[in-house]
């Protein structure tokens, strides 16, 4: 076919021998029967443009095919059936309404390996179901076009090369609807979702647990790029899916919430890292969410000055430029560190440090930042069943029943697994520094002049252990200096 042509068929296409198609040029099916397509379409025989504009019936795949241009359906009534066949598509995929005109999924794969920007557009009914995506683009980006064209896949999507941009209507999004680990393969900095994508997590068959869940996304045009993350559940859960993606921030990022934890760290003195942050969402208010664990993974930070890291919540609704706004939910995990940051056992039992007093249902501590109405509490000298009742300040809570106990005592917040906000947060990662480094010295001997000899013993508490310390004598003054 020469460049430009167009070819109409109204009857089956059988290639067995050479079909040389000029750029620009273009198959169009038409007609009200049946038709098939057959023989060699791939490679050199490949199709430049495959177009389909029929009043009846279907044309349907019976091999594999090339499109090394342009895929369009141009009718309510252009039904193409891929029939579970492979399917190459070079150039932009347009398909007129949803599964109604791209049809014959099952078993199919259909790959995404334009050298350009390839645009994805379901014209009616929202959504477009595919069975397996590959993206091995050898440029540009694939881009999902218009509001109803979020991309359902049932099986597999595999990342190999090239970008998946969501971000030109909101409702847009990735959803993969094959709920094990595996569902999405091979992501990388130079292919992750640029938006958002939802994972379906119970299926309605238990959890195999641990069980982990890739979030490749980020935003190709920020400094951070790929911000890959993963939820991890270590309980059952019955949430159906989770959507997750990845912003900048709207204005210079908060400092991090105030806390005592991991060996005494607090996070209110750093702003959280300003690459960005993710935000997660599920279906619907699921009763129960399971114990789980996020790991974040940090690129095109600018900003860390810290000594230790972990992931910081906010409510979903919340502004996430305010200070205000970010708390803590789970346990730190001292092994974080500013590239790789996790937040574990969230919605777990969480250790607490508590004090009680005897015959009171009041408990001091030193922030409630982790605790909800609710949640139950257990410890020695608290009665078996006691729960948290009210949270009237930051450093007190009141229990259910009254403590029997006297001084500090260890207890455990018991699980909030029925939190119907779980999931419903943005997150981020909060820098934290050691307590301020003080030394205290003591006298333990007279200290003598000319030549004799005394003994001072220096303390240190904060800053960052082992300390070091160094010790200049000139008369009449000592000169001890503690790192």
């Amino acid at each position: 076919m020469a460049p430009g042509a167009t070819l109409t068929v109204c009857g089956n296409f059988t290639n067995f021998g050479n079909l040389v198609c000029g750029a620009g040029s273009t198959i169009i099916f038409v007609g009200t029967t049946a038709q098939t397509i057959t023989g060699n379409f791939t490679g050199a025989n490949g199709f430049a443009n495959l177009s389909v504009l029929k009043t009846a019936n279907s044309v349907t795949l019976a091999s594999n095919i090339d499109v090394k241009e342009n895929f369009t359906t141009l009718s309510a009534t252009s039904i193409f059936n891929i029939g579970g066949k492979y399917m190459k598509v070079g150039g932009n995929f347009t398909n007129n309404t949803s599964n109604t005109t791209f049809t014959g999924i099952g078993g199919s794969t259909v790959e995404f390996n334009g050298a350009d920007n390839q645009f994805l557009n379901n014209i009616n009914v929202a959504g477009i179901t595919m069975n397996r995506v590959i993206m091995n683009k050898a440029g540009g980006k694939l881009y999902l076009n218009s509001a109803n064209s979020s991309l359902n896949i049932d099986s597999v999507l595999t990342m190999t090369s090239g970008n998946i941009v969501t971000r030109s209507n909101a409702a847009l999004q990735v959803f993969v609807k094959y709920g094990v680990s595996a569902a999405i393969t091979g992501h990388n900095a130079l292919s992750f979702i640029d938006g958002k994508l939802r994972r379906a997590v119970y299926t309605g068959t238990a959890l195999t647990l641990p069980f982990s869940l890739d979030y490749p996304v980020g935003d190709s045009l920020s400094p951070g790029g790929y911000e890959l993350a993963n939820v991890t559940f270590a309980s059952g859960t019955v949430i159906p899916d989770i959507q997750g993606f990845f912003s900048p921030w709207p204005t210079s990022p908060p400092f991090g919430p105030v806390a005592i934890e991991c060996n005494g760290a607090t996070y209110n003195n750093h702003q959280l890292l300003d690459h960005g942050y993710w935000t997660f969402s599920k279906t619907n208010p699921t009763p129960f969410n399971g114990i789980y664990r996020l790991t974040m993974n940090n690129v095109g930070y600018t900003n860390n000055a810290g000594s230790g890291w972990t992931v910081a919540k906010a409510d979903i609704a919340a502004n996430p430029s305010l200070a205000a706004s970010w708390s803590l939910i789970g346990q730190c995990s001292p092994s974080s560190t500013a590239n790789v940051t996790q937040r574990v056992n969230i919605n777990g039992t969480n250790p607490y440090s508590i004090t009680t007093t005897l015959g009171s249902n009041i408990i001091s501590t030193a922030n409630t930042t982790s605790l909800s109405v609710g949640a139950a509490i257990t410890g020695v000298g608290i009665p078996v069943g006691s729960v948290i009742t009210t949270i009237p300040n930051a450093t007190t809570f009141t229990i259910s029943n009254q403590a029997t106990a006297s001084g500090t005592v260890t207890g455990s917040i018991g699980s909030t697994a029925n939190s119907s906000t779980s999931f419903n947060h943005l997150y981020a990662i909060a820098v934290n520094s050691p307590p301020f480094l003080q030394a205290n010295s003591i006298q333990t001997s007279s200290i003598l002049c000319n030549g004799g000899q005394g003994v001072v013993q220096i303390s240190a508490t904060g800053g960052l252990g082992p300390y070091t310390g160094t010790e200049h004598s000139m008369f009449p003054q000592e000169h001890i200096t503690l790192q």
